[in-house]
């Protein structure tokens, strides 16, 4: 505990908001990858990460923020932009969860359905 403690004071010194931060190189990050694949020639699709749609945990917040970079950088550098989260909204009443990320085989059902109504016409495009 002690040697962690350190580490955080050593973060907190650095950066001004260590979540700030881990946005900024996520971001850098991402848009580099995303750079790297479109230059090999590969259609790129980002998906946002599915969460619960009731869920307003401090986690649940975090990661809905780091789609919202995923969502900019796919914008930015015209890649195909997938968020399933309004889907899993409209059918929240029906799809079960086995914990706070892992949906059941309805969920599953879903998202199979719409990624065949989403994806499938892009293949027949390229």
């Amino acid at each position: 505990n002690a040697m962690e403690y350190l580490w955080f004071k050593m973060i907190q010194k650095s950066v001004s908001d260590p979540l700030v931060d881990a946005h900024e190189h996520y971001e850098k990050d991402y848009r580099q990858l995303v750079k790297n694949a479109r230059d090999n020639g590969t259609r790129v699709v980002i998906s946002a990460v599915i969460t619960r749609p009731d869920d307003k945990s401090p986690l649940a917040r975090h990661v809905n923020e780091f789609n919202d970079i995923a969502r900019k950088v796919a914008q930015d550098e015209g890649a195909y932009w997938l968020d399933l989260n309004p889907l899993f909204l409209q059918h929240k009443n029906e799809i079960g969860w086995y914990d706070d990320w892992h949906y059941d085989e309805i969920g599953h059902k879903f998202v199979a359905e719409a990624l065949f109504e989403k994806l499938f016409p892009l293949c027949l495009k390229h």
